[in-house]
């Protein structure tokens, strides 16, 4: 893929995310993701397919955020007990076992990485989730972290020509991301605000456009 179609391309990525689901609740906010907020941080719902998760030391109550969007949400401050996983800091996961699926995992971490605590639980395998069939040429992207779930940030330079009509970058992460620099409770996690550089990719992956997707992501130097 030349870099100049893969630039073109990119205003497409978003349009099929958006179209596949992967964005609809972030750029559209037209329904609300399923989330809690413990100690201050919001988590959103998971499912551990690969793994029976089961409660351990009972945490303070987990409260339901208000959704005003309509969508999936229980009425305002809605408490649920929540509890730590065995092995994992609360900081990165807990389970509300009584609300969805009950895995709720922190904003800002990627259980895509093989060095989160319950990657394996989420998706089996080290290399899974893969998304680097058919991509493009590596180039980087400069700017500041605006949203984490999904991972969008703000740009401030691009080595590609980005559509004229986005107003930053969505940024996929899979196995193969590497996250230098953001070490927070041990896990890897980026704040809204965090100043990030990218090495990225355009991909197609699994069939479905998967990209602009994250090869590294560190600090600035």
């Amino acid at each position: 893929m030349d870099v100049r179609d893969g630039a073109r391309s990119l205003g497409a990525v978003v349009l099929a995310l958006a179209a596949s689901g992967i964005l609809a609740t972030v750029a559209r906010g037209d329904s609300c993701p399923v989330t809690v907020r413990w100690n201050g941080v919001l988590y959103t719902d998971a499912q551990a397919r690969f793994a029976v998760l089961e409660p351990g030391e009972s945490l303070s109550d987990a409260t339901i955020p208000d959704c005003t969007a309509g969508g999936r949400c229980a009425p305002p401050e809605d408490a649920m007990a929540a509890f730590e996983i065995s092995g994992v800091p609360p900081e990165a996961a807990v389970l509300v076992p009584d609300y969805y699926d009950g895995l709720f995992m922190a904003a800002g971490t990627f259980p895509q990485l093989p060095d989160h605590p319950l990657h394996e639980a989420v998706y089996g395998r080290p290399n899974r989730p893969d998304y680097r069939q058919e991509c493009g040429p590596t180039f980087t992207i400069e700017g500041a972290v605006d949203q984490v779930d999904p991972l969008r940030i703000d740009v401030r330079r691009s080595e590609i020509e980005l559509d004229e009509e986005a107003e930053g970058a969505w940024l996929v992460v899979d196995s193969g991301t590497r996250i230098e620099g953001f070490d927070r409770e041990g896990i890897a996690t980026l704040e809204p605000g965090d100043d990030i550089v990218v090495r990225a990719r355009l991909c197609l992956g699994n069939g479905e456009l998967a990209g602009p997707l994250a090869v590294s992501i560190e600090r600035p130097r």
